[in-house]
Parts: structure tokens; sequence; C-alpha cells
């Protein structure tokens, strides 16, 4: 008699437990796709961890043509060298999108649209192009994240992945691939890809909970945050894309994540809790001589080499809010940019690493209130670094997140 009541309950929790996933796979949230090392938005009441990822079929959206409209208030920006333009994510004109501004001018030109949610645009070495996360609707019934590509010489965009869930792209060093993780084969993976799509090769098997990937500037090697599972530590993991799988870096018991190239490929920047809270550590590209950087007392954040790879950007917390500081990459020189009691995150160089890019909420009365940099009034800003001088760039009352500089044009 037991048997059979013990075998009733058991039908009933496996009947309940396939209803509850068939409803959570019919009702999935769009999602953002890559989390950690992700500037588009973050948490700021804590370290963004990796997170997964929802596999599904996907579509092809038709290609769109790029439209130019005019910035609420242009402003007098001081320009680094390159293309004069900066990508960004924004709710400019009423419509979450992937946009580029002029830095001079302060025009916008929309780059996506009627794509739910787009994160992270990155530029082609040569800043031809620009790839970015997208989701796309299924059925009216769940989102599958894509990869997209933007043409700024033809002013196109187009979708170049079209099976399962396709995530962060990250280009080759000659701009003739795109890296990218996807979940095609019922696990996650990394592959690469030409920029119409074609020509898919995977590279390695076995990924669990993981970041985008970093393509190094001057070899084969890609570097990423790796989980096994959701209640393991984080590691850098490297690839090499001549042998199929993958090596360890860091291989310590903490969560290691946020890598970052130097710009001559000969060491990688990352962020690490080994010392309890969240510090910069600098390492060779094999994992060997891994020492921390600064000293400071708080957390530390989203580490940026400069184009000559002599300084690193980073946004720092102490007690509780975040400030954007440079250091010199031997550890001396310590400097705070930014001092406001709002939050300023996420900064980026430019081209010829005289001024800095960066996300603010110092604009939003409701700061206070704000947990992630897309609910908010968040707009970008910039240093000069010679001039000592503070401009904004953004004047929108919706959010600009995820600002990215395009490169000088070769």
């Amino acid at each position: 008699m037991n048997r059979i009541i013990f075998r009733i309950i058991r039908l009933l929790f496996i009947l309940v437990f396939v209803s509850l996933f068939m409803i959570s796979c019919i009702l999935v949230e769009p999602e953002d796709g890559i989390d950690s090392t992700s500037s588009d938005t973050q948490d700021l009441s804590q370290l963004p961890t990796a997170s997964s990822t929802a596999t599904h079929a996907g579509v092809k959206l038709p290609t769109v043509t790029s439209t130019t409209t005019q910035a609420p208030t242009a402003t007098d920006n001081p320009p680094g060298e390159g293309g004069g333009l900066i990508a960004l994510t924004s709710g400019h004109g009423g419509a979450l999108a992937i946009y580029t501004i002029d830095i001079l001018s302060g025009e916008y030109t929309q780059h996506s649209f009627g794509i739910p949610s787009v994160q992270d645009p990155l530029w082609s070495p040569d800043g031809r192009y620009i790839a970015f996360t997208g989701s796309v609707h299924i059925d009216n019934t769940y989102y599958l994240d894509q990869i997209f590509l933007v043409d700024i010489e033809l002013n196109i965009t187009e979708q170049i992945t079209e099976i399962d869930q396709n995530i962060g792209p990250s280009w080759s060093p000659d701009g003739e691939k795109i890296a990218f993780l996807s979940g095609r084969d019922g696990a996650w993976a990394l592959y690469t890809m030409k920029l119409d799509g074609s020509t898919v090769e995977k590279h390695t098997d076995g990924l669990g909970y993981v970041d985008q990937p970093f393509w190094s500037p001057v070899g084969n090697q890609i570097i990423l945050s790796d989980r096994i599972s959701m209640i393991a530590d984080s590691e850098i993991i490297g690839i090499e894309l001549e042998s199929f799988g993958f090596v360890n870096l860091t291989n310590h018991e903490s969560n290691d994540n946020q890598p970052a190239w130097s710009p001559d490929g000969k060491k990688i920047a990352f962020v690490s809790d080994r010392d309890t809270a969240y510090k910069i550590y600098i390492m060779n590209p094999d994992g060997t001589d891994q020492n921390r950087l600064t000293e400071s007392s708080g957390w530390e954040m989203l580490p940026r080499w400069s184009p000559d790879g002599s300084r690193i950007a980073f946004q720092l917390n102490v007690d509780g809010n975040w400030d954007i500081y440079i250091i010199n990459t031997d550890g001396s020189g310590l400097t705070q940019i930014t001092e406001h009691p709002a939050p300023d995150v996420s900064p980026v160089w430019s081209p010829d690493g005289d001024v800095i890019a960066f996300v603010s909420l110092r604009d939003d009365e409701g700061w206070k209130e704000c947990r992630d940099t897309r609910e908010c009034n968040s707009e970008i800003y910039l240093f000069n670094l010679s001039a000592g001088e503070l401009t904004r760039l953004t004047e929108n009352s919706t959010f600009d997140v995820s600002p990215a500089w395009q490169p000088s044009l070769r």
C-alpha cells in the first residue's frame, strides 16, 4: 500500500514539474544574452556574473536601411582621433536600438529596427562594421538571440545567424571573421564564421555558463569566462582555434571573469574575487604570472586597456558609489577621473587614448533608486585627459549605454 502511494506521489510530482517547464518555455522573456562582461546594462548593486540562455530554432529578418535623426541638443565635444563616431545602445527616438552618434555634431543615426532587445555594439578593426546581439521574436511565444551586422558604408543592417541561439560576437584581428557562442548543438560552444554568416566552424565543446568571447588582437587565441554549473566558480579559459578544446588559464578557487586583451596581445587583464572583493589582475596569455594590479579598498570592474597598452581604465566602487579611474599597467599612478554621487560606469578609450567615454546616471533625479543602467536616464559623457574637461555627449529623457568608439579608419 505504501509503495502504491509513493508511486502516485512521484507521478504527480513529475506531472507538475513537466507542466511548469512547458509554461516557462512558452512564456520565456527576451534575454540580453551575455551578462558578466556586458557593459550594455549593469546591475549597479553588485558585480554581474555569467548567465545561461535558452535555446530554440531561429528565423531570418529582412535587411533594413538606417535612418538619421538630429539629437535634441548638439554639444561641443572634444573629439578623439578616428572615425568620429561612437556606437551605443539607446532608447533615443522612443525605440530601443543600436545607434551611432557623431561626437562633433551630436547627430544620431539609427541602425536597428524592430528588434525587441539589442546590446553591446562592437566595431570591426577597420571601423566599417558593427556587430551586435539582438533578440528575434519567434511565433509570438519566445525570443532568440542572434548576431547582426551593420555596414556603415552601405548603410544597411543584416541578421547573419539564424540557427538556435547565437550571442557574443568578437572580431578576428583582420576583421574577416566573427567568433561567437551558440547552443545549436544542444550545449554552448565556440564558433567562427565569415561576415556573411557562411563557413561556420566549431572550435570547442563542453562550455557551461559563458560570457562574451574576446579574440586576441594578434593571434588565434580566444578567451572567455566560463562556469561548468550555476554553483561553480567562473574561470578564464583560453581556446586555440587550431586545436579543438580549451585550457583553464586562471585555475583558481575563486570567480575570475571580465577578461580583456592588451593591444599587443601579450597580457590579459581580468577581475577576481580571490581577495574577497573583486580586484583587477594581469596575467600572461598562457595563464602564468597572475598578479594583482591595484591596492584599492573597493570593488573593481570592467578593465579596459588604453590603445598604447600603458594604462587601464576601470570602474571602482568605494562606499557604494561607482566612479571611473585609470592606472598604469605597472600598478602606479592610480587616478580618479570622475567624482559624483551618482554612478559613473563602462569606460571606453578613444582611438588616440586622450578621451574616455563613460555612462553616467548623474542626470536622473531618481538615480538612487536605479539598479540597472537601462532603468534610468543614463547619459554618455566624455572626459578629455589632456585638458581635464568633462563634456556631456548625449541628452535624452531615456537611456544611452554601451558606448563603443569607432577605431581609426584604415
